[in-house]
Protein backbone atom coordinates (compact mmCIF):
# COMPACT_ATOMS: atom_id res chain seq x y z
CA UNK A 1 0.00 0.00 0.00
CA UNK A 2 2.40 3.03 -1.15
CA UNK A 3 -0.44 5.97 -0.18
CA UNK A 4 -0.55 4.67 3.30
CA UNK A 5 3.17 3.77 3.57
CA UNK A 6 3.65 7.55 2.52
CA UNK A 7 0.87 8.84 4.86
CA UNK A 8 2.60 6.78 7.76
CA UNK A 9 6.10 8.55 6.49
CA UNK A 10 4.77 11.61 6.24
CA UNK A 11 3.21 11.24 10.21
CA UNK A 12 6.33 9.81 11.61
CA UNK A 13 8.35 12.63 10.38
CA UNK A 14 6.17 15.30 11.18
CA UNK A 15 6.80 13.68 15.13
CA UNK A 16 10.51 14.17 14.36
CA UNK A 17 9.84 17.75 13.22
CA UNK A 18 8.05 19.04 15.74
CA UNK A 19 9.10 22.19 18.09
CA UNK A 20 12.38 21.82 15.73
CA UNK A 21 11.98 24.98 13.70
CA UNK A 22 12.83 22.99 10.64
CA UNK A 23 10.41 23.22 7.84
CA UNK A 24 12.14 20.98 5.05
CA UNK A 25 12.96 16.97 4.44
CA UNK A 26 15.39 15.14 2.66
CA UNK A 27 14.43 11.32 2.73
CA UNK A 28 16.09 8.97 0.07
CA UNK A 29 14.01 6.39 -1.15
CA UNK A 30 15.34 5.15 -4.65
CA UNK A 31 12.06 2.71 -4.27
CA UNK A 32 9.75 5.92 -4.23
CA UNK A 33 9.92 6.49 -8.10
CA UNK A 34 7.79 3.35 -8.68
CA UNK A 35 5.25 5.40 -6.75
CA UNK A 36 5.14 8.54 -7.46
CA UNK A 37 1.40 9.28 -7.70
CA UNK A 38 1.28 7.93 -3.96
CA UNK A 39 3.93 9.88 -3.16
CA UNK A 40 2.89 13.12 -4.78
CA UNK A 41 -0.43 12.70 -3.15
CA UNK A 42 1.07 12.51 0.20
CA UNK A 43 4.10 15.18 -0.77
CA UNK A 44 2.52 17.41 -3.00
CA UNK A 45 4.94 20.06 -3.24
CA UNK A 46 7.65 17.44 -3.34
CA UNK A 47 11.13 17.76 -5.79
CA UNK A 48 12.40 14.55 -6.25
CA UNK A 49 15.83 14.46 -7.97
CA UNK A 50 16.36 11.36 -10.12
CA UNK A 51 20.06 10.40 -10.28
CA UNK A 52 20.40 8.28 -13.45
CA UNK A 53 23.24 5.78 -12.97
CA UNK A 54 24.74 3.57 -15.60
CA UNK A 55 22.74 -0.10 -15.42
CA UNK A 56 25.73 -1.81 -14.58
CA UNK A 57 26.70 0.43 -12.03
CA UNK A 58 23.09 0.19 -10.35
CA UNK A 59 23.26 -3.86 -10.67
CA UNK A 60 26.37 -4.08 -8.83
CA UNK A 61 25.77 -1.54 -6.53
CA UNK A 62 22.75 -3.40 -5.37
CA UNK A 63 24.42 -7.07 -5.25
CA UNK A 64 27.05 -5.78 -2.97
CA UNK A 65 24.36 -3.43 -0.88
CA UNK A 66 22.38 -7.05 -0.72
CA UNK A 67 25.27 -8.65 0.16
CA UNK A 68 26.35 -6.43 3.02
CA UNK A 69 22.73 -6.49 4.38
CA UNK A 70 21.40 -9.90 3.89
CA UNK A 71 25.15 -11.74 4.54
CA UNK A 72 25.09 -10.02 8.08
CA UNK A 73 21.73 -10.82 8.87
CA UNK A 74 21.70 -14.71 8.05
CA UNK A 75 25.35 -14.41 9.31
CA UNK A 76 26.61 -16.51 6.30
CA UNK A 77 28.33 -15.65 2.72
CA UNK A 78 25.29 -16.01 0.42
CA UNK A 79 26.06 -17.54 -2.93
CA UNK A 80 25.09 -14.25 -4.94
CA UNK A 81 26.49 -15.40 -8.29
CA UNK A 82 23.24 -18.44 -8.12
CA UNK A 83 21.06 -15.51 -7.83
CA UNK A 84 21.96 -12.99 -10.25
CA UNK A 85 19.72 -13.82 -12.62
CA UNK A 86 16.79 -13.34 -10.13
CA UNK A 87 18.26 -10.04 -8.65
CA UNK A 88 18.78 -8.65 -13.17
CA UNK A 89 14.83 -9.78 -12.91
CA UNK A 90 13.46 -8.07 -10.50
CA UNK A 91 15.55 -4.64 -11.29
CA UNK A 92 14.13 -4.87 -15.08
CA UNK A 93 10.61 -5.28 -13.44
CA UNK A 94 11.37 -2.43 -11.11
CA UNK A 95 12.58 -0.37 -14.21
CA UNK A 96 10.01 -1.07 -16.22
CA UNK A 97 7.30 0.05 -13.68
CA UNK A 98 9.55 3.65 -13.50
CA UNK A 99 9.25 3.94 -16.68
CA UNK A 100 5.60 2.73 -17.00
CA UNK A 101 4.30 6.32 -14.63
CA UNK A 102 2.68 9.16 -16.05
CA UNK A 103 4.53 11.49 -13.60
CA UNK A 104 7.81 10.35 -14.95
CA UNK A 105 7.96 14.00 -16.88
CA UNK A 106 6.14 16.18 -14.31
CA UNK A 107 7.75 19.51 -13.11
CA UNK A 108 8.28 17.94 -9.56
CA UNK A 109 11.15 15.64 -10.90
CA UNK A 110 14.23 16.40 -11.27
CA UNK A 111 16.04 14.20 -13.61
CA UNK A 112 20.36 14.44 -12.95
CA UNK A 113 22.93 12.32 -14.36
CA UNK A 114 24.79 10.63 -11.42
CA UNK A 115 27.86 11.01 -13.65
CA UNK A 116 27.51 15.00 -13.05
CA UNK A 117 26.34 14.56 -9.28
CA UNK A 118 29.43 12.90 -9.39
CA UNK A 119 31.80 15.08 -10.77
CA UNK A 120 30.94 18.30 -9.48
CA UNK A 121 28.78 17.37 -6.31
CA UNK A 122 28.13 20.89 -5.09
CA UNK A 123 27.13 22.03 -8.47
CA UNK A 124 24.81 19.27 -8.62
CA UNK A 125 23.42 20.41 -5.34
CA UNK A 126 22.89 23.69 -6.77
CA UNK A 127 21.18 23.13 -9.29
CA UNK A 128 18.58 21.33 -6.96
CA UNK A 129 18.38 24.20 -4.45
CA UNK A 130 17.61 26.63 -7.30
CA UNK A 131 15.37 23.91 -9.04
CA UNK A 132 13.72 23.79 -5.37
CA UNK A 133 13.40 27.89 -4.86
CA UNK A 134 11.84 28.03 -8.55
CA UNK A 135 9.58 25.54 -7.53
CA UNK A 136 8.66 27.17 -4.32
CA UNK A 137 8.35 30.41 -6.05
Amino acid sequence: DPLGTFEFQREFMQHFQWNTGKTRWICKSPSAQGFLDALFAVYPDALCVWTHRPLGEIYSSNVALRAAVFDTISGRVNDWNSQSRDVAQAMKQGIDKMLEQDLLDDPRVMHLPFRELASDPLGAVRKVYDRALFQDA
